[in-house]
């Protein structure tokens, strides 16, 4: 009897060093970070991530634009069938210092796939962003929708998955208040603490146009610091405490202003006679006066010398429609009638870019219900709900 119970003993050891070592070779899948431990990560001031997801779009260069006027640094988690559409696009966004993420090739929702149809997706994604220069080691699912099959295949591809902490809901309609939005505990930061990593999209033209207004509530909330997402989870993507002691800003580095300044409100024949000897530039766009309602032109930006004019693969080619996906687009391409931002006051106020050219700027008569591009002056849209 003992010797069998012995021999029972000894089995069951064995058994529980055979369970053990198989233990220690498979090891742990790549954790998905979400509310709790973003809103957690170890801080020594207030940190912002702003993220866009399912681009890039015909309105992320003039985002672009603008996160580079302000001196943000964005994280852009990318659709691998748009990146291979727009790959200028990527190309300026990677050399604008922003970080680019795999975002899935079309934007399926991830549990619904085999095994295999998710490493098709993640393997396709990777190598159009590498081959465009990207080095992606972090991956948001369609919908933050993942389970233990997307976390091996992550951890095999180098990634970490990263959903958010505040969700603008911007697919739907804009928020009033960007600072108010709801943490992963279903409230509003208090004031002067808000933190965390936001989820935009760059295929709404109506979010790109309302940056200022995002970044202006974020500070006015809390934020110290807008950095990228693998800034922001400095300590779990690699292991240092103190992430904030590492992070650099991004700097300001447009070449030509943004905007002309307007002349000042004068007679029509003093603005003739001013600079006999000069040409004047075209007027685009016209403003109304408050008080009298008078009609004031502002020049065209000033033109860019050849010497310092953006190469050729900053420019984006012509607009012929979306990449054909699973994200339901119509509503960019033809986007539902909303108020449109108030400018806060302590803001700059952004033109759209000058075209590169009017062949850029203006459709053939074939395309006139294609969407405006970003150089254009948008039209003036009116109230009314807006489709999900």
């Amino acid at each position: 009897m003992s010797r069998f119970v012995k021999q029972c003993m000894c089995g069951l050891l064995a058994l529980g060093l055979l369970a053990a070592g198989s233990g220690q070779a498979q090891a742990e899948p790549t954790p998905v970070y979400g509310g709790t431990s973003i809103s957690n990560q170890p801080m020594g001031e207030n940190l912002c991530a702003i993220t866009f997801d399912d681009g890039p779009s015909i309105f992320t260069p003039h985002l672009l634009d603008m996160l580079d006027y302000y001196g943000i640094s964005a994280t852009f988690f990318q659709l691998g069938k748009n990146a291979a559409y727009y790959p200028e696009i990527v190309k300026r966004v990677l050399a604008e210092g922003h970080e680019v993420g795999s975002h899935s090739y079309s934007h399926p929702n991830m549990r619904k796939l085999s095994y295999q149809a998710k490493e098709e997706q993640l393997a396709k994604t990777d190598k159009i962003l590498r081959d465009l220069g990207a080095e992606p080691v972090t991956m948001r699912p369609p919908y933050g929708n993942s389970d233990v099959a997307l976390q091996e295949l992550c951890d095999k591809f180098g990634y970490r998955i990263i959903i958010w902490s505040l969700d603008s809901l911007d697919w739907k309609r804009l928020p009033a208040d960007y600072s108010q939005l709801r943490n992963e505990e279903g409230y509003p930061w208090p004031k002067g603490k808000l933190h965390g990593i936001f989820l935009f999209h760059d295929i709404h033209k109506r979010t790109v146009d309302d940056l200022p207004r995002i970044v202006a509530q974020l500070k006015e909330g809390g934020c110290q610091r807008f950095v990228t997402v693998s800034e922001y989870m400095h300590s779990e993507l690699f292991m240092d405490p103190e992430p904030g002691e590492l992070m650099t800003r991004h700097p300001v580095r447009h070449s030509a202003p943004l905007q002309a300044e307007a002349p000042q409100a004068q007679p029509a024949a003093e603005q003739q006679a001013s600079q006999p000897g000069e040409s004047q530039a075209p007027a685009d766009l016209t403003v109304q006066a408050d008080s009298a309602q008078q009609t004031v032109e502002t020049q065209r930006l000033p033109d860019v010398p050849a010497a310092s004019a953006s190469p050729a693969w900053r420019q984006p080619r012509a607009w012929v429609g979306f990449a054909k996906d699973a994200v339901a687009v119509a509503s960019v391409s033809q986007p539902a009638m909303h108020p449109a931002p108030q400018m806060p006051a302590d803001m700059p106020e952004l033109a759209h870019p000058a075209p590169a050219s009017d062949a850029q700027a203006r459709p053939d008569a074939s395309e006139q219900a294609t969407p405006q591009t970003p150089a254009q002056p948008a039209a003036p849209e009116a109230a009314g709900p807006v489709a999900p």
